[in-house]
């Protein structure tokens, strides 16, 4: 056996390292004395090693990622996300974590995988029936539930109602809730054949009435990647923030990294440490604006290494969610740049300055597009791309932007399509 030296910083050997390979022999030592101790065990004990597992790895290669929204490419991408492991969404209130995840699920229904379980946890079903019409039509929800008629709200339910459930969940103790969960799970799973999308609405609820909620939401977390890792399916798990934390969740005070805003949130680490994914809301209100500049950001992605913050907007009528090219002004930023204005004797209204702000970060985005996409009909060369390739193509935007920047392209003289495929024009 050749034994190699590792040396620390002043030359002396600090131990040794042998070369890798196995040795039968101590294999089968463990085989047998694996086998001696559970002989008599009503629970045997498993020590797998790391090969004996590699069939599972290989199974999961066969599992589908989750379905993300098909408007949300960049936070797809960050968020790759296999059966088995979690997404956790944490937000204050109002910031629009129910519809984030309304949307979602719409999105995993529409692709015929499996279904949504969704345990309403905080909202009624019906108050979340107002919110799925509401997200599938795009009005608000008074209007709904004030004027629509029965027979228009059915149709509407009606598009989901094969591939959505709502799990009756107990006034218990938390394992008692969680049995309730992997149960609808289970059914879900030998109904459909794949794995269903379980959503959380949120996760806090889960330990009502517990004295110490912050060691009760520990162990509720960790109980609840077990049985997600055990059942296979997919998991949303919502999480609330406080009050306290409104200013760096709203815009006003200067958040360096995602992985530093995911620290915003009430008792997230528990929901960090559980999840796959952590999806920290920066949501930028004002008073009546109908829509609202938000800003995902992306703490934790544990296969992709995606961390980052993603630019959206959300919509108050119909509660729905847009994945921006670019990262909108913070109303920090928006201050700046009022007195900035001020100061060089052209005075600008915080609304004039955050249009302003956008419009440039939108052309800016709007230029790396289509330098991406331009790239990428360059490489194909005469074979040129479909639209399913281009979406590949990091950079190049989802597929509303690409087609806007390949019409553009088009009436320039740039690039053109046949039978479906683009091809660049030299």
């Amino acid at each position: 056996m050749t034994v190699a030296y590792i040396h620390d910083d002043w030359g002396a050997p600090a131990f040794p390292e042998r070369e890798l390979g196995a040795d039968e022999r101590v294999v089968a030592r463990w085989t047998s004395a694996i086998e001696r101790a559970n002989k008599g065990r009503g629970l045997p004990l498993a020590m797998p090693s790391p090969l004996d597992v590699l069939p599972e790895t290989m199974k999961a290669r066969t599992l589908p990622p989750m379905p993300w929204p098909a408007a949300w490419p960049d936070l797809a991408r960050r968020c790759r996300t296999y059966p088995g492991a979690i997404v956790g969404i944490v937000g204050g209130t109002g910031s629009g974590k129910t519809q984030m995840a309304v949307q979602l699920a719409r999105a995993f229904a529409a692709a015929g995988h499996g279904c949504v379980l969704w345990a309403p946890l905080e909202l009624s079903p019906p108050e979340l029936n107002l919110r799925i019409v509401a997200n599938l039509h795009g009005v608000h929800m008074a209007a709904i539930r004030d004027e629509w008629p029965e027979r228009r709200i059915a149709d509407a339910l009606a598009t989901v109602v094969d591939r959505w459930r709502y799990v009756p969940v107990p006034r218990a103790a938390v394992d008692l809730k969680l049995a309730t969960m992997e149960e609808a799970v289970g059914i879900a799973t030998q109904i459909y054949g794949a794995p269903p999308l379980l959503v959380i609405d949120y996760v806090q609820k889960l330990t009502a009435g517990s004295q110490d909620k912050r060691a009760a939401l520990t162990d509720a977390m960790e109980a609840l990647r077990e049985m997600t890792e055990r059942c296979g399916c997919y998991t949303v798990a919502l999480s609330q923030t406080s009050r306290g934390n409104a200013p760096m969740l709203s815009g006003r005070v200067e958040i360096s990294s995602s992985t530093d805003a995911a620290g915003a949130g009430a008792e997230s680490s528990e929901v960090e440490n559980a999840s796959s994914y952590l999806i920290t809301m920066a949501v930028f209100k004002a008073n009546d604006a109908p829509e609202l500049d938000a800003i995902w950001h992306v703490g934790k992605a544990r296969w992709t290494g995606g961390e980052g913050p993603v630019g959206a907007r959300y919509t108050k009528a119909g509660g729905v969610w847009t994945e921006l090219d670019h990262l909108p002004a913070t109303p920090l930023e928006v201050d700046a740049e009022v007195k900035r204005a001020k100061r060089g004797g052209t005075p600008a209204a915080p609304s004039e300055a955050r249009v302003a702000l956008n419009v440039s970060r939108s052309t800016a985005s709007a230029d790396k597009r289509r330098e991406a996409i331009i790239g990428a009909l360059r490489a194909a060369g005469a074979a040129g791309l479909v639209a399913r390739e281009l979406r590949r193509v990091r950079g190049a935007g989802s597929a509303a932007r690409q087609r806007e920047t390949l019409d553009e392209l088009a009436k320039i003289g740039r690039a053109r399509s046949t039978s479906g495929r683009w091809t660049l024009i030299a």
